[in-house]
């Protein structure tokens, strides 16, 4: 890992300290926009080419599921229908435990089963998450009733923007135990709060270097029914080794990472609360950690990064007994951006950077 740099000896002039300092100065916003729905060409040339994050209000207004999806009407809906559902044993999937990276088991249920262990009407033997990025929505969902109550608005105004149609459309539902790890993606991402809210703190690509991502031995999460408890079961590939997988260890919200992982202190964090009827665009490359509450917060305190904002009288039924979104993925354009990204990927990976250089001593 990475050598502890405390911040009185760190090189200002070391190169990827400079370009994590000036990502602020250029294009990190200190605080995220709230904005309503822009003309395409505007959205493009102020938040996309400029790789911005930004909350966009209204366009989600007259969207039938806003009103309609209880757990009761989704129940009687699609009860029967089968989906994919995440298992873990504290809500974290896609995270490091005890130097291994673990995926959550993943079963297949009916959606009515799943309403239940999430209401609590069932017992269930973990936290379970709706979050399978696989374009869930048109692979698991396309069949039932539901579709009518998503409107194709965001999407046609998205394909407008990026020339594409969404690689996926995933649908995400859980509780507030549920919980995403720092990564980031290779698309961009129009994500859209149905129920309740979901917490993001973003980091921006030039915070590469303060991230410590290292190779961790794969493995998932499986419950075993006779002994009634969790354990990890590493992953085979053909050679039947362990595959390796690169991830970040550190969570940016966790005080006590910060001593684990002191070069998290260099970043800058953006936290960001998308509430029922938002829509968060989440730029290609942009570092993301996601949790999320059932209860919308009233109105965010004055010391918080996100804007200070109260909820329309309509918007207070956002509180639900599951958070729910969709999300339209759209592949990233693999142009200068990224030709740039993966230099600087390269050079980090390769320690090239990795170990800021001492201040020049007094000769």
């Amino acid at each position: 890992g990475m050598q502890e740099v405390s911040p009185d000896t760190i090189n200002k002039a070391w190169p990827m300290h400079q370009f994590s300092e000036e990502a602020k100065d250029l294009y990190w916003p200190k605080k995220i926009r709230r904005i309503s729905c822009p003309d395409p060409l505007t959205f493009y040339r102020e938040f996309v080419a400029t790789n911005t994050p930004v909350i966009l209000t209204g366009m989600l207004d007259g969207w039938p599921c806003m009103e309609n999806w209880t757990t009761d009407y989704l129940k009687s809906k699609f009860g029967e229908g089968m989906i994919s559902v995440d298992i873990t044993p504290d809500g974290h999937g896609d995270c490091i435990v005890d130097g291994v990276f673990v995926q959550p088991e993943q079963r297949t249920m009916q959606f009515g089963e799943f309403l239940d262990i999430l209401t609590k009407k069932k017992e269930g033997d973990g936290v379970y998450y709706v979050q399978k990025q696989n374009d869930n929505w048109r692979k698991e969902f396309i069949t039932s009733p539901l579709v009518a109550d998503v409107p194709d608005n965001v999407v046609n105004w998205a394909e407008n923007i990026f020339g594409l149609s969404p690689d996926a459309i995933n649908i995400w539902m859980g509780d507030d135990s549920a919980f995403s790890s720092l990564h980031k993606d290779f698309y961009e991402n129009i994500y859209c709060v149905i129920k309740g809210q979901k917490n993001f703190t973003l980091l921006p690509p030039a915070d590469i270097a303060y991230l410590d991502q290292q190779e961790y031995p794969s493995g998932h999460f499986h419950y075993s029914r006779e002994e009634s408890k969790w354990e990890v079961v590493m992953d085979e590939d053909e050679e039947g080794g362990v595959p390796n997988v690169p991830w970040i260890p550190g969570n940016v919200d966790n005080p006590i990472h910060y001593k684990r992982f002191p070069n998290l202190k260099y970043t800058s964090p953006l936290r960001v609360s998308v509430k029922a009827g938002e829509v968060l665009y989440l730029p290609s490359l942009v570092y993301h950690q996601v949790g999320q509450q059932t209860q919308v917060d009233e109105e965010e305190s004055e010391d918080s990064d996100d804007d200070y904002f109260h909820l329309r009288p309509d918007q207070k039924d956002g509180n639900s007994d599951a958070v729910i979104a969709i999300n339209y993925w759209f592949d990233m354009k693999f142009d200068i951006k990224y030709n740039y990204y993966k230099l600087i990927d390269t050079m980090v990976k390769a320690k090239y950077f990795t170990k800021p250089s001492p201040v020049p001593s007094e000769a």
